[in-house]
């Protein structure tokens, strides 16, 4: 993130603010589990894919693990209680395992003790995650019609962010959300109670897969008579979720209901747009190519090999005590020996093998800088 600062007429003292860089975000210790709860779950039915429930269980007439290949398909921090059923795979728990009849194992499941989860880590970095992603920049256009319609439009490669209040959400009957193949899209969803009942979800461009709803604030939310599509991360949330179809990860706080899980666990990795994307390298190329007594005109050429940039930042010292006089093509601050150069916003984007050339007019004898910084990497 960086504040915003005036362009160099003559020479301006101002501290360099630090290079942010981008760190993707995804569901942590939730990755990969069709279910996650951090306290318990009653009345759970059909779980295509993985199963984790920091504290209680009680199944009747289920299916646990049917879209994997065994393993550790239920995982229990307390006691489970299981009837008429299928596990296709382990159920592996640290208190009591009843089985109440009728319970049979595939894929080489049985019942095993010893919990391979620190579920009081696990939901404590869920928790730290989901406020993390609250506070994304928003870039997509939301727009809540009255006769029950909600579009999401996104347009970046990348991430998509959308922010809606949970109180819209209640009387709408269609969803629809459009991002272009290959982003994610993570939706905030704000307040502390909403409901999904009797809505059609549509995504374009995009996957279920791709898609995380964040409830950061919520402590209710309801699930009826739906096929919702995405997942959902809501830490703090009871999450009553019954007779409708979830396609992704559910990672609740607490969860009631007998929702059929199918096996899409969300693939995102979110990052905020309003922070710099990390190069895999960069080359900078300098040459003074005009000088005159106590003067000179410089060249700094960029080269950039990553993810297309959506802002950028350049950092380096003088080692000869120059000092910039007039810079173009970007803004331009100095401070002491160091000098920060941001974009120019018309030069924002520099796609993957693109390259961004500015210029200075520079006062004292030049030598070439020995370390540039572009969007915190090092550049040969």
């Amino acid at each position: 993130m960086y504040r915003s600062l005036r362009s160099l007429a003559l020479v301006i003292c101002l501290s360099v603010a630090s290079n942010a860089v981008a760190q993707p975000i995804d569901l942590g210790p939730a990755t990969g589990y069709n279910v996650f709860s951090c306290e318990d779950w009653y009345g759970g039915h059909h779980v295509e894919g993985y199963t984790a429930i920091a504290n209680r269980v009680y199944f009747n007439s289920f299916s646990l693990g049917s879209g994997v290949p065994g393993g550790d398909v239920l995982v229990v921090g307390d006691n489970l209680a299981l009837a008429h059923g299928t596990i296709h795979g382990n159920a592996i728990n640290d208190g009591l395992q009843i089985d109440l009849g009728g319970v049979t194992f595939a894929n080489g499941g049985s019942w095993q003790s010893g919990v391979p989860i620190d579920f009081a880590d696990a939901c404590a970095e869920l928790e730290d995650t989901s406020t993390e992603l609250a506070g994304f920049s928003v870039n997509g256009n939301t727009v809540v019609y009255p006769w029950g319609v909600i579009t999401m439009v996104g347009t970046a490669a990348d991430t998509n962010v959308f922010e809606i209040d949970g109180n819209d959400i209640l009387g709408a009957n269609t969803l629809i959300i459009s991002a272009p193949a290959g982003s994610s899209v993570l939706v905030n969803v704000t307040g502390g109670y909403t409901r999904f009942q009797n809505m059609g979800m549509v995504t374009l461009g995009i996957g279920r897969e791709d898609v995380l709803f964040n409830f950061p604030e919520a402590s209710f939310i309801v699930l009826k008579w739906v096929q919702f599509e995405g997942s959902i991360l809501a830490p703090f949330a009871t999450v009553q979720a019954s007779w409708g179809n979830f396609m992704g990860t559910m990672a609740a706080g607490d969860l009631r209901g007998c929702h059929e899980y199918h096996n899409f666990p969300f693939g995102g990795e979110l990052v905020d747009p309003n922070v710099n994307p990390a190069p895999t390298s960069c080359e900078v190329d300098y040459d003074v190519i005009n000088q005159w007594p106590d003067g000179f005109q410089a060249s700094v050429e960029i080269t950039h090999h990553g993810p297309a940039t959506g802002s950028w930042d350049l950092a380096f010292t003088f080692d000869n005590g120059e000092s910039v006089v007039n810079g173009w093509n970007g803004t331009w601050t100095q401070y002491g020996d160091d000098v920060e150069v941001t974009d120019a916003g018309w030069n924002a984007v520099v796609d993957d093998g693109g390259t961004v050339t500015l210029g200075f007019i520079g006062e004292g004898e030049p030598i070439t800088p020995a370390e540039f910084v572009f969007n915190g990497m090092v550049c040969q």
